[in-house]
């Protein structure tokens, strides 16, 4: 039989030897609290991006010094450079031309013709101007010593000999020399003639004139300008 333990006067079983109860687990103290710390306030950026003002503000800027320089140019071109501008819009918009007044050809009843234009020139010349730059000191030394009346004779001469005899030599000098300011030398001069004297003597000019003549009958001729 399996040994029961003793048992006391009221049958209670002695009290066994009992353990002596272990300590309690020591638990790890807690941490230390932190005091918190103040962040430091990041400060916000203003980017154009994200806020619209700046934007508004540089786009008024902008348009503010754009009418600025507008209205600037505008004072310039309307006040002060209106006479100029005028005169430059008027030469480029007009165009001149010279129309010659050509005589319709005149034919008898078997179409032969009675009257046609030729184109003559007229010599003209300023001898007041003439004389007053031949003997200017600054081209007196071109001349190699000729004097004024020599220059007209020499251009008589020359007039004389290149169209005939319709030129009056006596009458081209005393014009030349004469204190006119204007005066025709010749009024009846073929074109190539013409163009060889006024390129022999620069001073002599020529202008265009048209005169209309008649074959047959009294061989008439008769000269307007042009």
């Amino acid at each position: 039989m399996p040994r029961q333990p003793p048992t006391g006067p009221v049958g209670r079983p002695y009290p066994s030897a009992r353990k002596p109860p272990s300590p309690p687990a020591r638990q790890p103290p807690p941490p230390p609290r932190r005091r918190p710390v103040a962040r430091p306030r990041r400060r916000k950026r203003v980017t154009i991006g994200s806020n619209p003002k700046p934007r508004i503000v540089i786009g008024r800027i902008l348009m503010i010094a754009a009418l600025l320089l507008a209205g600037m140019k505008l004072i310039d071109v309307q006040g002060f450079q209106a006479t100029d501008l005028s005169a430059i819009a008027q030469r480029q918009s007009l165009t001149y031309l010279t129309i010659p007044a050509h005589r319709g050809t005149i034919t008898d009843r078997d179409g032969t013709e009675l009257a046609f234009n030729v184109d003559i020139r007229a010599l003209t010349a300023q001898p007041k101007r003439m004389r007053s730059n031949w003997n200017a000191p600054s081209v007196a030394l071109a001349h190699k010593g000729i004097t004024y009346e020599q220059h007209t004779q020499t251009i008589a001469d020359e007039l004389h000999r290149l169209i005939g005899a319709s030129v009056d030599e006596q009458q081209v000098i005393t014009q030349l020399r004469s204190n006119a300011s204007f005066a025709y030398l010749a009024k009846s001069v073929d074109p190539a003639v013409a163009a060889q004297i006024t390129g022999d003597f620069p001073e002599i000019r020529r202008r265009g004139r048209a005169t209309g003549r008649r074959l047959g009958g009294g061989g008439g001729c008769r000269a307007g300008r042009r």
